[in-house]
């Protein structure tokens, strides 16, 4: 099993017109001991969709996986999207959806 990822998912948040805050690591769940990337979030900031990769359970290298964040702001624990979605291709989600 691997002990840790080479790839993780940042967020930086808009301080003003031209101004950006320092980017930090999305906490546990989110990012985990498998490799994340190609993110994009829902309009509102509070759904996120992933991929991970090189996870004993995905159906290919990388799977696709939804976590929303809840009132308290803590992220739920990520779901996979499944068969119907993922598969042996190795997925990649680019954009914002709204």
């Amino acid at each position: 099993m691997q002990e840790q990822s080479d790839e993780n998912l940042f967020v930086a948040h808009r301080d003003g017109p031209d101004a950006w805050s320092e980017a930090e690591p999305l906490p546990k769940p989110i990012n985990s001991q498998y490799n994340e990337g190609s993110a994009c979030f829902s309009h509102d900031g509070r759904t996120i969709f992933f991929a991970r990769c090189e996870c004993p359970t995905c159906h290919g290298n990388c799977d696709l996986y939804t976590a929303t964040l809840g009132k308290d702001g803590k992220w739920s624990v990520p779901k996979s999207l499944g068969a119907a979605v993922n598969s042996a291709a190795a997925p990649r989600l680019l954009g914002t959806l709204h």
